[in-house]
């Protein structure tokens, strides 16, 4: 009889440690299942966080992501020299200046870099990306501008604005931080560089009796056209681009000193640029 009771106890004692066991090894199972439902989610999370913004082309105008861009190319060839015909205007209008280098670049491989107005525009949005982030506008800068220019431009723009996005009211008088907003229609020194939106660039061929077009470069081997950009207001920024005799298709600024020239100051300007 006692060994009886014994074996029964043993027995049930031996069950009760394989329920538990079970049960423990159960819950294991349950919570690794958690873990992995929530490593994909995190998983897909991060894809959607990486995944490119939609591009896509309607007519003249790219959308990128939440970016719009417009083309009106009103600049004409007459064979391989500038039209005559009076008037002729290229405009670039958009939403944002570009986020990044990728969105930069889709937009000179894929859309603007063919154009004489188009490639000037991606300069003065490079100059932009350089004010928000050096780094970032220095990359821009080099892929629209020949080695040469490039490395002109970025020593003058590292003096004409300052080092941190926010410091645009210091008390450095040689800062003009409204630089680009003054290429943008309607912003003026009289409206203090504030520009309408969506902003607009404006280029048209250079109406300066001196300046050849189609002109071979034995230094640059490619062709010179000469352009003007219009800044506060009206006035004219002369500037270069270069048609590379190996590329002929995408553009490249050759030269444009006045683009980085100064312009009439202001006390106080408010940074309203997307």
């Amino acid at each position: 009889m006692n060994r009886k009771r014994v074996f029964s106890k043993i027995t049930l004692a031996m069950l009760f440690v394989a329920a538990f066991a079970a049960c423990k090894s159960g819950g294991k199972a349950d919570k690794a299942y958690d873990d992995d439902e929530t490593n994909q989610e995190e998983s897909y999370e991060a894809d959607e966080a990486d995944a490119s913004p939609v591009m896509r082309l309607e007519g003249n105008t790219l959308h990128y992501g939440g970016h719009r861009y417009t083309l009106d190319d009103g600049l004409r060839l007459d064979g391989d020299m500038p039209a005559k015909d009076e008037g002729q205007m290229c405009t670039v209008s958009f939403t944002h200046f570009p986020d990044n280098f990728q969105e930069f670049q889709a937009l000179y491989d894929q859309f603007l870099g063919t154009s004489y107005g188009g490639v000037l525009a991606l300069n003065v949005m490079a100059y932009e990306m350089y004010r928000r982030d050096r780094s970032l506008g220095e990359e821009a800068i080099r892929l629209v501008n020949t080695p040469t220019n490039a490395n002109a431009t970025i020593g003058m723009l590292a003096q004409k604005f300052p080092k941190v996005r926010g410091d645009e009211n210091d008390n450095d008088s040689y800062h003009q931080p409204y630089l680009v907003a003054a290429f943008l229609k309607g912003a003026t020194h009289d409206s203090n560089y504030q520009p309408d939106y969506p902003y607009v660039l404006r280029f048209r061929w250079s109406t300066n009796p001196y300046a050849t077009q189609h002109e071979y470069s034995n230094m640059l081997y490619g062709y010179i056209y000469n352009l003007a950009a219009l800044r506060n207001g009206e006035n004219e920024c002369a500037v270069s681009v270069l048609s590379d005799e190996d590329n002929p298709l995408l553009l490249k600024v050759a030269n444009c000193p006045s683009f980085y020239y100064a312009v009439p100051d202001i006390r106080r300007w408010d940074d309203t640029l997307k």
